[in-house]
């Protein structure tokens, strides 16, 4: 039995009927010593042998990492935050005070405006204040380890909440 390694997926697999793996695709008990040492993300075939990367290619592949990471991290805080406002907010009632604002301001009624305003204002508080401000932490990280540190404080914005409701913005007369 042999060791093969995928030339294109680098997958090993150990213990194999060599005469069924084509060494076009597969090289047949290749020389893995010289890579032993080394993650399996920095190997390389060239030839037929298993080599390992030079630094300028493990530059590369550790930037698209990393580049990934802050990608997917950056949804994340965004979903996160979607998920506070929802849990405050449901989409009905975020649509109905946003259509109770926008009428309030044709009609001149300022006040029901105001109302409704300071819930927008909170809204772009927290994402600015607090989705924009992590995700800058995200794209200013260095490695993984600084973008996977990185969280979404919603404490304190949280708490200032306005609570505001459709029943109350529609009580306010003018």
């Amino acid at each position: 039995m042999s060791t093969v390694l995928h030339r294109q997926t680098l997958e090993v697999r150990h213990s194999v009927n060599t005469p069924s793996y084509s060494d076009t695709e597969w090289l047949i008990n290749p020389d893995l010593t010289v890579v032993a040492e080394v993650p399996r993300e920095y190997w390389k075939v060239e030839g037929d042998a298993v080599v390992e990367m030079s630094p300028a290619e493990k530059a590369a592949i550790d930037a698209e990492r990393l580049e990934l990471a802050r990608s997917a991290k950056k949804k994340v805080l965004e979903d996160e935050f979607e998920r506070a406002i929802g849990a405050r907010y449901a989409t009905n009632q975020r649509q109905a005070l946003v259509a109770i604002q926008t009428a309030a301001v044709a009609a001149g009624q300022a006040r029901r405006a105001a109302y409704v305003q300071q819930l927008q204002i909170w809204v772009q508080d927290g994402i600015r204040g607090r989705l924009h401000t992590a995700q800058d932490a995200v794209d200013a990280a260095i490695d993984l380890a600084a973008v996977t540190a990185v969280e979404l404080d919603l404490d304190e914005w949280l708490d200032a909440d306005p609570q505001a409701t459709v029943r109350a913005a529609l009580a306010i007369e003018e």
